[in-house]
């Protein structure tokens, strides 16, 4: 008896279902890889996968399959990050958000430093410049002062740096010295004319008519009237005047450096200044 024995050969796979397998596992490895990368979008449409190593505020570096590329900002329209690269660069932008808080911070500080150091300069200038003028005035003052002011009201105070002070001396003693030199013009025609009608009234009485007597006498006693008008004018004015005069001698020693007694202040002053305008 003829055995036949057979053997069953196994099934081969057909060549095209064994690329189509391998197709599908590249695009599967595909697939997993592009969901676990990061992915930008760009605005003309285009989308690249890879891995993003470096990025600042105007460029994005991402590296892909074939290479490392640089995109800009500008271009992109958004990135999609996956859960490592997104936890990464949320550490990152805290950071730099740390960063730029503590520099900030530093920055506030820097300034406030800066604007006390400043207010603390302006200061010290001040005070230096005040001391300087304090001793410049210092300088200016005592007998120098003092001596001005006897020779010219106010002139002292000036000297001293005391410009205002001078002023007033000044415009005080003009005023009053002008109307003072006025009155006394006022007083020499007011005396001339009461002497006239005094030597008139004298000749009248060798006349011997009582009517030329009495209306000379009455004349005269009119200009004496008028004499003694002008002369209690002129005395309130010589009055104000030396007020205004001992007043700026008295300031410009005062407020001097060196600080007198009162008996050597009287016996100090070498001019006199004076007017009298007696009644008679």
């Amino acid at each position: 008896m003829l055995n036949i024995c057979t053997q069953q050969r196994p099934q081969e796979i057909p060549k095209t279902g064994r690329v189509l397998r391998s197709f599908g596992l590249v695009v599967l490895f595909l697939t997993v890889a592009a969901l676990q990368a990061d992915t930008i979008y760009l605005k003309n449409g285009d989308t690249v996968h890879g891995s993003i190593i470096a990025q600042d505020q105007n460029s994005v570096k991402l590296k892909t399959s074939t290479g490392e590329k640089v995109f800009s900002k500008a271009l992109i329209r958004r990135i999609s990050y996956d859960d490592k690269t997104s936890d990464d660069n949320a550490d990152k932008d805290r950071l730099e958000r740390e960063k730029q808080i503590k520099s900030e911070e530093l920055r506030k500080e820097r300034e406030e430093l800066e604007r006390r150091t400043k207010e603390i300069e302006e200061r010290e200038k001040k005070t230096k410049l005040e001391n300087e003028q304090r001793q410049e005035a210092a300088s200016r003052g005592g007998r120098s002062a003092i001596w001005r002011s006897i020779v010219f009201p106010g002139w002292g105070q000036h000297y001293r740096g005391d410009k205002t002070r001078g002023y007033i001396f000044m415009g005080g003693a003009a005023f009053t010295g002008l109307l003072l030199f006025k009155t006394r013009k006022q007083y020499l025609k007011a005396r001339s004319d009461y002497d006239e009608a005094s030597t008139l009234s004298i000749l009248s009485a060798a006349t011997g008519s009582s009517g030329m007597i009495g209306g000379a006498f009455l004349n005269a006693n009119e200009k004496r009237n008028s004499l003694q008008k002008v002369a209690a004018k002129g005395n309130l004015f010589t009055g104000l005047y030396l007020g205004w005069y001992f007043s700026n001698v008295a300031d410009a020693f005062l407020y001097g450096p060196e600080h007198r007694t009162a008996g050597q202040l009287i016996q100090k002053p070498d001019v006199q200044l004076s007017f009298t305008f007696p009644l008679k």
